[in-house]
């Protein structure tokens, strides 16, 4: 297998290319992988990219600052040979929640009835909460978000 790294100042960081890209002996991917900053992070799309032998992408994991994280769909995607997906999951900054929580929060952000339930969230589930409102909220949403987040700070 050959391989492809690439590194600025003796960490893995390619902007928004691979740094890591390994290959199979017939040529094709096995592997990409985005970094910056030696963390596996990228803004727009999956940072680690598996494909099969013959080029079909096995799995799509998408990663912010080394984290498992996306707020717009699952964070993980495996697919079968034919590109169907075979399974997903969802994290927020590398914390798991199950697909209808996910999409329950997404229906209240977008309904605006989230603000009935900030006060009853542990602050585990509301950071996972206040990623969603700042992807899917309006700016009153997170402006309530965030001096809740003010208030917790203050109280630790």
């Amino acid at each position: 297998m050959n391989c492809l790294k690439y590194y600025k100042n003796n960490i893995l960081n390619n902007s928004n290319k691979p740094s890591d890209i390994e290959f199979y002996n017939n040529g094709k991917k096995k592997h990409e992988i985005y970094c910056l900053n030696n963390r596996i992070h990228r803004n727009n799309g999956p940072a680690v990219i598996e494909y099969y032998e013959d080029g079909t992408i096995k799995e799509e994991r998408y990663y912010r600052n080394g984290d498992l994280h996306r707020v717009d769909g699952p964070a993980n995607i495996f697919y079968n040979k034919k590109h169907q997906i075979r399974h997903c999951s969802y994290y927020i900054n590398n914390t798991q929640i199950n697909k209808d929580e996910y999409n329950k929060f997404v229906e209240k952000i977008q309904n605006k009835k989230i603000k009935r339930s900030i006060n009853k969230f542990g602050f585990l589930k509301f950071k996972i909460v206040y990623e969603l409102v700042k992807y899917y909220g309006d700016q009153e949403l997170i402006d309530l978000f965030e001096n809740r987040l003010i208030i917790e700070k203050m109280k630790n």
